[in-house]
C-alpha cells in the first residue's frame, strides 16, 4: 500500500479538524478552546521569506505531521478576508483555502479582539508575537 500524500489527507483531516472547532466553539467538549491550540501568533508582514501579508496563526499540532490555520484580516475587519488549514507532514505539505467554511469566521469573532491587539503588536514591533 502506498504512503498517504498530504495532498490526499488535507480535505477529510480539514473537515474532522473543523467539527472538532465548531463542537469547541459551542461548548460541546471537555476540552477549552484555549487548550485546543498549541499557540496563537501573528506573523507580520516582511518578518519571514519576504511574507507579503501578515496572518494570524492558530497552531493546532506540530512535529509530523503538523497543522495550522492561517486567518488573514483588517483591523476593521468582523471576519478574516482570507483563511487557509495548513497540513504538513515530513519533506510534504498542501493547504487548503477554507475562507468560505463557517469555522475561521466563527474563530475569529471569539478572538476578535485578541487578534486585532496581536496584529498591532506584531506589526509595530516588526516580529511575530504570540499568546
Amino acid at each position: 500500500m502506498g504512503e498517504n500524500k498530504c495532498k490526499d489527507m488535507v480535505r477529510p483531516i480539514w473537515r474532522s479538524r473543523s467539527k472538532e472547532i465548531d463542537a469547541l466553539l459551542r461548548g460541546e467538549s471537555d476540552t477549552e478552546l484555549d487548550e485546543y491550540f498549541l499557540s496563537v501568533c501573528y506573523e507580520p508582514a516582511g518578518s519571514e521569506n519576504d511574507l507579503l501579508e501578515g496572518y494570524a496563526e492558530f497552531l493546532i499540532s506540530w512535529g509530523g505531521p503538523s497543522e495550522e490555520l492561517r486567518l488573514y484580516y483588517d483591523l476593521n475587519a468582523t471576519k478574516p478576508y482570507k483563511a487557509i488549514y495548513w497540513y504538513k507532514d515530513w519533506f510534504d505539505g498542501v493547504s487548503l483555502d477554507v475562507t468560505k467554511h463557517r469555522t475561521p469566521a466563527a474563530l475569529f469573532e471569539r478572538y476578535e479582539e485578541y487578534l486585532r491587539q496581536l496584529k498591532r503588536t506584531a506589526t509595530a514591533s516588526g516580529r511575530t508575537e504570540c499568546l
